[in-house]
């Protein structure tokens, strides 16, 4: 018997296997580009630069969910040819180092996207107030969610339970076929927490106090490890969220959604965060994926110790790969906004893709490696044109897989 934070995942499943600039830099002065952006999301210029610029758009960031989202293009196919996934397609070519991939991108990847999405979170509440949370960002979040379950992974499943000879509906009456989209089912139900608690939160955020950044860390692995704690001494982790999602999941990803909404609101804190030097990325990745190796279940202090070094190596990397956004991705350009554009696309076409790509290699005789690098390229080149010649062209298609 293994026990491990690994172990509580697979309890409650973990999802990629189921399936500012800091203040420093901004400007005393009120560009008028500065001015422009506050304006087109309805803040009037008052004065208040530092307000004004964290309202506006953040390239940095923009850049940073368009890239996380297709880092998922890379897990995915890696789960193919891993040695030892248990995903929707495995291929009897496979390799080890495929597990060590997917594993070390899943330690950041999702975590600073929840990051992200607490962020502007925080912006659509402080630019439009908290009824815009209810009325623009949960349809936006529940319609391409309904679209892509029905017109993505419905056809999906129901493909590959032809191939396997299976009765097709065997895997809707199991559960329901939400796989990638996991991450859309545990944010709404966060947004849904995070709108009706607002007005507390606001509050209760003006009263933080910036802190160094080691204080901070500390503080967020304590927050991380005591929702993930009292999930599994009460028994709540286990509670079914209507079929679709687990109390203890929610709870491994709300610390992060807490920290962006937190940090939009605070910049001495969230400079803090950026602090941490962008070459930890290399240190704190491993360092987390290797503490969330099992541990013997009769070491339970020891699993403990683990979860918590692991905790604090995932706050590690997800600060380090936000600075490398800030650092490298500050000025506006044709990438970032297309890799902003499209990253809904790309986040709910891939997982499709990358399986109808997977499967049709499964016959041929050829290195794992050169099957993943095809699936990664045809991938990424689909979604694109998914993206530029359907979901843009068509009002309709915007709506549907954009909610826009």
């Amino acid at each position: 018997m293994q026990y491990s934070v690994r172990r509580h995942k697979a309890m409650y499943p973990p999802p990629h296997r189921i399936s500012h600039q800091p203040a420093s830099a901004i400007s005393t002065s009120v560009t008028e580009g500065t001015r422009r952006a506050g304006e087109a999301i309805g803040v009037q210029p008052n004065g208040d630069v530092r307000a004004i610029a964290s309202i506006a758009r953040d390239n940095a960031l923009d850049a940073a969910r368009g890239i996380l989202m297709m880092l998922g293009i890379f897990l995915h196919a890696a789960n193919i040819y891993s040695v030892n996934a248990q995903w929707v397609v495995t291929d009897t070519k496979t390799h080890v180092a495929f597990d060590t991939l997917g594993s070390l991108i899943h330690v950041f990847r999702m975590p600073a996207f929840f990051w992200i999405a607490g962020y502007f979170c925080a912006m659509v509440y402080q630019s439009r107030g908290p009824s815009a949370l209810f009325q623009v960002r949960i349809p936006r979040l529940v319609f391409p969610l309904c679209c892509a379950l029905i017109l993505l992974n419905i056809p999906q499943l129901a493909l590959l339970g032809w191939i396997e000879q299976r009765n097709p509906w065997a895997f809707f009456t199991a559960s329901v076929p939400v796989l990638h989209l996991w991450f859309l089912v545990d944010l709404i139900v966060i947004t849904l927490v995070a709108g009706t608690a607002g007005p507390t939160l606001d509050r209760w955020i003006r009263r933080f106090s910036p802190l160094n950044t080691t204080a901070l860390l500390i503080l967020l692995v304590l927050l991380s490890y005591g929702l993930t704690l009292t999930a599994r001494a009460s028994g709540v982790g286990g509670v079914s969220l209507f079929g679709l999602t687990t109390v203890y999941r929610v709870l491994i990803y709300l610390p992060y959604f807490l920290a962006g909404l937190v940090m939009f609101h605070n910049i001495g804190i969230r400079e803090s965060f950026y602090r941490v030097p962008i070459w930890m990325t290399l240190v704190a990745v491993p360092a987390a994926y290797h503490f969330s190796l099992p541990v013997p279940s009769t070491h339970r202090a020891i699993a403990e110790s683990a979860l918590i070094l692991e905790l604090l190596f995932t706050w590690i990397s997800v600060a380090a790969v936000l600075n490398f956004f800030q650092a490298c991705f500050q000025q506006s350009s044709a990438i970032t906004r297309y890799l902003s554009d499209s990253a809904y696309s790309v986040y709910l076409f891939h997982h499709p893709i990358v399986v109808y790509v997977g499967l049709a290699l499964l016959p041929l005789a050829i290195s794992p490696w050169v099957k993943y690098v095809v699936v990664c390229l045809v991938t990424i080149v689909a979604t694109w044109a998914i993206h530029r010649y359907f979901v843009k062209r068509f009002r309709w298609a915007s709506l549907m897989f954009n909610g826009k």
